[in-house]
């Protein structure tokens, strides 16, 4: 990797949504899985992405995402 991409991968501003723990969304149940991919740079890091995988029902889905009927949270 060039310096000049190093650099330009260093710039890039990140974005990120605060979800409150009580909001009803797929990333706060149980049966969510989010996905991640390999940061760009000379540090490795997971980044998470904006999609995931519902282990009930076996399909992708986003993290924002209205939740189904079977949405379950941790019991405190």
């Amino acid at each position: 990797m060039t310096a000049k991409v190093a650099n330009h991968c260093m710039n890039l501003r990140a974005r990120s949504v605060v979800v409150d723990g009580s909001e009803r969304v797929c990333l706060n149940c149980i049966w969510y899985e989010q996905y991640y991919h390999d940061s760009r740079g000379n540090i490795r890091l997971r980044v998470p992405t904006s999609t995931g995988f519902c282990r009930k029902h076996e399909q992708r889905r986003g993290c924002m995402r209205q939740p189904c009927r079977d949405f379950e949270k941790i019991k405190d």
